[in-house]
């Protein structure tokens, strides 16, 4: 989760970002990427299934956040 929320972070979504242009690109990427590998692997238990369930929701939130214009 941390990861993430430092992706986050550092593409000027959850805030001002001191990161240059390119940075903030590569972060956005990168969370998408994960994002997208979360969701085609599938978890072996329930508390990986979980884990995995709340990335992708707090990846999509920030996103959504994003695209509305308050990230």
């Amino acid at each position: 989760m941390e990861y993430v929320q430092r992706l986050i972070a550092m593409a000027g979504m959850s805030g001002k970002s001191d990161y240059d242009t390119s940075a903030r690109g590569i972060a956005l990427l990168k969370l998408v990427e994960l994002r997208e590998t979360l969701e085609s692997n599938a978890a072996e238990d329930v508390m990986t299934a979980a884990h995995r369930q709340l990335l992708v929701m707090t990846i999509d939130q920030a996103l959504d956040e994003e695209s509305r214009g308050r990230g």
